[in-house]
C-alpha cells in the first residue's frame, strides 16, 4: 500500500487599505503629543549610570525590537558601555547569566537603570538575581 501525500495549498489573504491622492486631507490631519512611549526613550542621563548598574538595553533590527537586561562592567566612553548581558530563566521570571559570558559594548541603546534586584537563594551563577 502506498500512502498518498496530500497537498494543502493555504491561500493567503490580505487586507487591502483604501488610499487616497488626494492632498487635501493630509493638510487636514492633526497630530497630538502622546506620553504613551514613557520609557522607550533612549535614556540621555549617562553620568547617573555607573559599573555594576542594572540596566535595560534596547536592540532595533529590520523587523523587531528586542530588549535585554544587563550589568555594566565598564563605563569605555561617555556614552559607551561594556554590558554583561542576562538569561531569562525557562520556568520562572528569574535572569542569570548564560555560560558563556554574553558580553558586548553598548552605544547609547540604554533604555533605563533598573532598581537592584532582589537576592535570591539559589546556585552562585544565579544569587544575585530574583524575581522581577
Amino acid at each position: 500500500m502506498r500512502k498518498s501525500s496530500i497537498k494543502q495549498n493555504f491561500a493567503v489573504k490580505r487586507k487591502l487599505m483604501e488610499s487616497s491622492s488626494s492632498e487635501e486631507n493630509l493638510e487636514d490631519v492633526e497630530y497630538e503629543e502622546s506620553d504613551d512611549s514613557v520609557g522607550t526613550e533612549i535614556f540621555e542621563d549617562e553620568d547617573i549610570i555607573d559599573t555594576e548598574d542594572f540596566v535595560l538595553v534596547k536592540f532595533t533590527s529590520k523587523k523587531a525590537t528586542n530588549y535585554a537586561i544587563g550589568v555594566i562592567k565598564k563605563i569605555l566612553d561617555g556614552s559607551e558601555f561594556n554590558v554583561n548581558f542576562l538569561k531569562k530563566s525557562n520556568n520562572s521570571c528569574s535572569f542569570t547569566y548564560p555560560e558563556p559570558p554574553d558580553i558586548a559594548d553598548v552605544v547609547k541603546n540604554i533604555i533605563m537603570k533598573l532598581p537592584i534586584p532582589r537576592k535570591s537563594n539559589a546556585t552562585k551563577r544565579a544569587s544575585f538575581f530574583g524575581q522581577i
